[in-house]
Order: C-alpha cells, then structure tokens, then sequence
C-alpha cells in the first residue's frame, strides 16, 4: 500500500499536473467551458484506490468566475471519490474535502433467479459491485441431483453462470439458460473502492464545475491530490 500525491496548478491558461512521487508533469489547455475533467493520472490494472483526499492550497480565481468546485472520480462518476469541494473559498487548515474507502466493503443480498437467461431481481445491488460468489439452495420440491456442485446447493460461476459485474441496479444478469427459479439464492458483492479495470488502465480526473464564466478564464489555482493505492502482483492478473 502506499500513498501518491498530485498537484494541479493553473498557469498561463493550462491546467499543469504534476505527479510529486515520480517527479512527472502533464499540461491540458483550459477549456472554454463550465465543465472540465483533467487527467490526474492512470489507475494501472491491479491497482486499487482506498482513500483520496484533496486540497487547495491557492485559491482559485478568475474574472467574472462566481463559483468553482472540484471532484475527485472516474468517467461517468465524477464525484466516485471526493465529492464536490469549492476551491474558490480562501485556504484554510478546515478546508478539506475527503472520502475514505478503506478497502472494499462486502454485502449479502438475496437473488431471485430466473427461469432462462435474463435478469434477476437482486435489491441491494449497485452498479459496479463485483459479484464474488452466488450460492443457491434448492428448495424441497425443486432441488435435483444433476444441477447440484454440493449436496443441496448450487454455486453459480461469476463470469460463466451470473455477471462478474453489477450492470443495472437492483439487478443481477444470469447468464445460465437452465430454469434456475427452484433455488432461493445468496449473492455476495463486493463494493467500494475495488479494482478499477482488470485488464486496461483507468484515468483518475479531477472534474471542475465553473459558475459565471468559463474555465479558460481562471488566472490562480492550486489543488493537492492525495491517494492510497494498494496493488495486486502482476503474476496474479497473469500480465507479468
């Protein structure tokens, strides 16, 4: 585990990143708009985000700029990390926007599953919570020797059986075409911080929202980014 810093200063009409562990910069023009998302860095495969925390050190300004905040998240949940913090307040030592994750947080929630492949009613679930197991309990008049792994019990395979990832909320997609709706189910789903993409790397933005004018007027503004990470070996994702 460890933890990475990042600093967001504007100069000159750009928006700089800076990576102060690795000593790396990156430069995007600001934008002529009220929204903006600016790359902090790429969230590797195997990597998992446990804490963020960010403050401004400069306050932001520009001229006509009435309002400005900012959020820590990922595309299409901008706010995954840090909600919006305004960065157009003076500095102070109070002034800190955080969210804690601390590792996943792992919940049980019934299933309903469903007579062909399809989706099952699954309260409790939100998108993007991995499924980790799905154990399902035949009931009397229903059980049969050839579905059974286990005396009395089915596990449903994430990825082969039923979805590895929640894809709508309060549901679960079943995969397997057999008639399924015999068995009463338990799924545990892990969620939270969790791993970002297994495969492909992910960008972690800092996403401002401007009142009064356009981001490409702000003139000052500096903003520290903190992050915990802790990272599964590249032997066990098989890449390395």
């Amino acid at each position: 585990m460890e933890w990475r810093r990042y600093n967001l200063a504007i100069t000159g009409g750009n928006a700089v990143v800076t990576d102060l562990v690795n000593h790396t910069t990156s430069t995007t023009a600001l934008a002529a708009a009220l929204t903006q998302s600016i790359t902090l860095f790429n969230l590797q495969p195997g990597e998992r985000i446990n804490a963020v925390k960010q403050k401004h050190s400069t306050a932001f300004a520009g001229p006509a700029v009435t309002a400005l905040a900012s959020q820590i998240g990922i595309a299409g949940s901008l706010n995954r990390y840090c909600p919006l913090f305004n960065v157009l307040q003076a500095v102070a030592d109070g002034g800190v926007a955080r969210i804690l994750q601390l590792g996943p947080v792992l919940k049980t929630i019934n299933v309903a599953l469903v007579a062909a492949a399809g989706a099952c009613t699954a309260t409790g679930a939100a998108v993007g919570d991995r499924v980790l197991s799905c154990t399902s309990y035949a009931n009397a008049a229903g059980w049969t020797e050839a579905l059974s792994t286990v005396a009395g019990s089915l596990n449903l395979v994430p990825g082969v059986d039923i979805e590895a990832i929640v894809t709508v909320a309060n549901q679960v997609q079943q995969i397997r075409a057999a008639d399924l709706t015999a068995y009463t189910s338990k799924m545990i789903l892990e969620t939270g911080g969790g791993l970002e993409s297994d495969a492909t790397a992910t960008a972690i933005l800092a996403s401002f929202i401007a009142v009064g004018a356009n981001m490409n007027v702000l003139t000052a503004g500096n903003l520290d980014v903190w992050v915990q990470i802790d990272r599964m070996p590249q032997a066990a994702l098989g890449i390395g």
